[in-house]
């Protein structure tokens, strides 16, 4: 059988969730969404970064932007 929507764990990724849920910040605006949108900021030498939940959300924000 071929494994479905299991998502790979390389590092520390339980002790990240574990601190998004101690922060109570799970949803938008939080630390770890601040640090990547710094990052994508960075790395792809934009002036700013939106991130969305979904491509729906994404789409709708660019239809507005425009």
């Amino acid at each position: 059988m071929i494994p479905f929507n299991v998502p790979p764990c390389v590092g520390d990724e339980y002790e990240y969730v574990k601190e998004a849920i101690d922060s109570h910040k799970i949803c938008g605006d939080g630390a770890f969404t601040k640090k990547c949108n710094a990052w994508m900021e960075e790395r792809f030498r934009a002036q700013k970064v939106l991130l969305t939940t979904s491509g729906s959300t994404a789409l709708d924000m660019a239809l507005l932007l425009c």
